[in-house]
C-alpha cells in the first residue's frame, strides 16, 4: 500500500532503487521517453505538457512494471497535482412505467402490420405473365470465326485504393528516437534501439526522428528510401 508521507515520485523512485533497476533502463524497456519519467521521479509531473489521458497512460504502465498498486498510484496522483478524476455519471434507468409504455407501442404496430398484411394478401391477385416466343433464323458464315467475349478484369480506381488500410511501419537500424503524431496527438515517443519494428495503420503520420541515418521508414511495404544522415534529426509526413 502506498506510503502516506511519501510523495508519488519518492515511492515510484524508491521502488525502482529496491528492484535495483536503472532508469534509462526502464525507459527503453517500456518505450517511454527518459524525461518523462525523470520528471515524474522528481514530482515535477506538472510540467510535462501532454494531455492528461497520455500522462496518466504513462504513469499506470510505470506503476505496472514495478509492480506497484495502480489504484493508490492514481490516488496519490489526484491529490498531489490536485487533478480532478474523472466519475462516469450512473446511468439512468428506465422506469418500469416507461417500459410498459414502449411495450403497448410494440404491441400496436406489431397488430397494425399484421391487419395490414393479411389484407394485402386476401385483396392480391398476381397476374401470370405470358410467355414471349421469338422466332427467327441466322446464318452462320462458313468462313469467318469470331472469338468469345471474355469479360475484362475490373480495375481498381483511386477511391476504391483509399478504402483499403494503409500501413505504416518503422525498423530500426541503430539507436534512433522518435516521436509520431497523429494530426495533434502524439501516439507515440520513445527511443528504439536496432531491430525494433513499430506497425500503424493510420491514414497519414507526422514523424519527429534523431538520428535519421538509423531509421527506415515503409508505406504498404514499400520503403521509402534513405532519410538522411546519422545523428541527423528530421521531421517528415507519411505518406
Amino acid at each position: 500500500m502506498v506510503g502516506e508521507f511519501k510523495s508519488l515520485g519518492e515511492l515510484l523512485r524508491e521502488t525502482r532503487l529496491k528492484k535495483g533497476l536503472d532508469l534509462r533502463d526502464v525507459s527503453e524497456k517500456l518505450k517511454i521517453s527518459y524525461r518523462y519519467l525523470k520528471y515524474l521521479e522528481d514530482d515535477l509531473y506538472d510540467k510535462v505538457s501532454l494531455s492528461e489521458f497520455y500522462k496518466k497512460g504513462i504513469l499506470k504502465k510505470y506503476a505496472n512494471f514495478l509492480g506497484v498498486d495502480e489504484k493508490e498510484v492514481l490516488k496519490l496522483y489526484y491529490s498531489q497535482y490536485k487533478v480532478e478524476e474523472k466519475v462516469k455519471p450512473p446511468e439512468k434507468k428506465e422506469s418500469s412505467k416507461s417500459l410498459w409504455r414502449y411495450g403497448v407501442y410494440v404491441i400496436v404496430a406489431l397488430i397494425v402490420f399484421v391487419t395490414l398484411y393479411f389484407t394485402i394478401k386476401s385483396t392480391y391477385t398476381p397476374s401470370i405473365p405470358q410467355p414471349f416466343i421469338d422466332t427467327y433464323t441466322y446464318d452462320f458464315p462458313s468462313s469467318t470465326y469470331t472469338e468469345p467475349y471474355l469479360e475484362k478484369k475490373q480495375e481498381l480506381t483511386s477511391d476504391d485504393l483509399n478504402s483499403y488500410t494503409s500501413s505504416i511501419k518503422v525498423v530500426a537500424h541503430d539507436k534512433v528516437w522518435i516521436r509520431v503524431a497523429y494530426e495533434d496527438k502524439v501516439i507515440y515517443e520513445g527511443i528504439l534501439k536496432n531491430g525494433d519494428v513499430l506497425t500503424w495503420t493510420y491514414t497519414s503520420l507526422y514523424f519527429h526522428i534523431g538520428n535519421a541515418g538509423g531509421l527506415e521508414i515503409f508505406y504498404n511495404d514499400k520503403s521509402l528510401g534513405n532519410l538522411g544522415k546519422r545523428g541527423e534529426v528530421i521531421k517528415i509526413k507519411v505518406p
